[in-house]
C-alpha cells in the first residue's frame, strides 16, 4: 500500500486526526504488519524523532494530499501553545486496503488507538514498542529504528496468513478442491 492510501484509510476511520496521530498510525500499521507478515505495509524508514518514530516523507505526503484536494488541513493552537494540525478526507469515498489481511491489520491498529489520548498513545503504546525501547537503550535519537526486531513475531510456523485468507474466501465462494489435490500441491 502507498503511504497516501494508508493516510486516507486512517482519516476515513478517524476524521480530524492530528499529524502526530497519523504518523503513529503509520508506524503502528507497519509494526503490526511486520509482526504478522514479516514485512511492512509501506516503504517508510522510521527514525527516533522529537516525538517518537518519524519519517519526514509523511509530512510531504500530507502536503501533497492537501494540494491535490484529497484531504483538508485545519491549523489550531495546541495545548502547548504552538501550532498543530488535524486532517479530514475531502470526499466521502471510502478507502479500502488492497487485501483482506491488510484490512484486518489496519482495523486492529485503528481499534487500538482510536480514542486514546495522544499522550497515552505515545507513552503507553508507541514508546513501549520493541523498536523504540531498543532505540532508547542504544541512545539512538535521530537514527533509524530497528523495525526488524518484530518481524514474524506472530507468525505460526507453517501458516501463510495470506494464503489462509485466500482459501477462506474461496470456500465462502463455493470454490474448493479435494484434500488429496491440496496435499499434492503442497508437497511439490
Amino acid at each position: 500500500m502507498t503511504v497516501d492510501e494508508l493516510i486516507l484509510y486512517f482519516l476515513d476511520r478517524v476524521p480530524g486526526a492530528g499529524r502526530t496521530q497519523i504518523v503513529k498510525f503509520l508506524y503502528l500499521a507497519d509494526l503490526e504488519s511486520r509482526r504478522c507478515l514479516g514485512r511492512p505495509l509501506t516503504d517508510l524508514n522510521y527514525i527516533w524523532g522529537d516525538h517518537g518514530p518519524f519519517d519526514p516523507r509523511i509530512c510531504e505526503r500530507l502536503v501533497e494530499l492537501q494540494k491535490s484536494g484529497r484531504i483538508c488541513e485545519e491549523q489550531y493552537t495546541s495545548s502547548y501553545g504552538g501550532p498543530a494540525y488535524r486532517y479530514r478526507p475531502s470526499n466521502e469515498q471510502q478507502q479500502l486496503p488492497p487485501t483482506e489481511v491488510a484490512r484486518v491489520i489496519l482495523e486492529k491498529v485503528v481499534a487500538d488507538i482510536q480514542g486514546v489520548p495522544l499522550r497515552d498513545l505515545l507513552e503507553d503504546v508507541v514508546y513501549q514498542t520493541k523498536p523504540m525501547l531498543d532505540a532508547k537503550e542504544r541512545d539512538a535519537r535521530g537514527q533509524p529504528l530497528r523495525m526488524d526486531l518484530v518481524d514474524n513475531e506472530l507468525v505460526i510456523p507453517g501458516l501463510n496468513v495470506e494464503r489462509a485468507w485466500e482459501g477462506l474466501h474461496q470456500l465462502e465462494a463455493g470454490q474448493s478442491r479435494p484434500l488429496r489435490e491440496v496435499l499434492a500441491t503442497k508437497s511439490q
